[in-house]
C-alpha cells in the first residue's frame, strides 16, 4: 500500500468517525496506529488539524466521546510542539480540552493534559474558547463542580507557591 493509499484510508476513517451519523462509531486502535505510522509527519499534522465535520476535528470528536484510546493514538502521532498547537486550534468554538470538560469526560481531560509538558498544560488550561472561557470555566458553567481541573490547578498553584 502506498503512502497516498494510507492517507486516503486514514482520512476516510476519520471522516466517518467525525460524522453526525456515527454517534457510536468506533475505530480499531491498531488500524489507526498502523495508518498513522505509515504517513509522513507533515501529512499527519495536516490530517489532525482538518475538520471532518464543521467544527469537529478527530481529536475533538474523540474528546466528546471520551474515547481515550483514539485520543491517545492521535496525540502520540505528532511531536510535543505540534501536539499543543493541534489542541489549541482544535476546531469550532471549543478545543478538545474544552469539549472534554463540558461533557465531564475526566479520562479524556487526563489523557489530553498528561500528553503535554507542565508548561504546555498551563498554556492549554489558560486557552479561551469562542466565548472567552477557559476549559475549567466551561466545566463549571456546565455544572461540573467536581472538575478534574482542580487537580491540575492545585498542582500548578503548588509550583508557584
Amino acid at each position: 500500500m502506498s503512502s497516498s493509499d494510507h492517507i486516503d484510508e486514514l482520512e476516510k476513517l476519520l471522516r466517518q468517525y467525525c460524522s453526525d451519523e456515527s454517534n457510536c462509531s468506533t475505530i480499531r486502535t491498531e488500524k489507526l496506529q498502523n495508518l498513522l505510522t505509515a504517513i509522513p509527519a507533515q501529512t499527519k499534522l495536516h490530517i489532525l488539524q482538518r475538520e471532518y465535520n464543521p467544527g469537529w476535528t478527530a481529536l475533538r470528536r474523540a474528546a466528546s466521546l471520551d474515547d481515550t484510546q483514539v485520543l491517545s493514538s492521535l496525540l502520540v502521532a505528532v511531536n510535543q510542539t505540534d501536539r499543543l498547537q493541534i489542541l489549541l486550534n482544535g476546531g469550532g468554538k471549543h478545543n478538545p480540552l474544552h469539549t472534554a470538560a463540558v461533557y465531564d469526560h475526566t479520562e479524556a481531560v487526563k489523557t489530553i493534559l498528561n500528553s503535554l509538558t507542565y508548561s504546555q498544560q498551563l498554556e492549554l488550561m489558560a486557552a479561551k474558547d469562542g466565548d472567552g472561557e477557559t476549559a475549567m470555566q466551561c466545566a463549571e458553567l456546565a455544572g461540573r463542580t467536581e472538575s478534574v481541573f482542580r487537580e491540575y490547578f492545585n498542582k500548578a498553584h503548588s509550583h508557584t507557591s
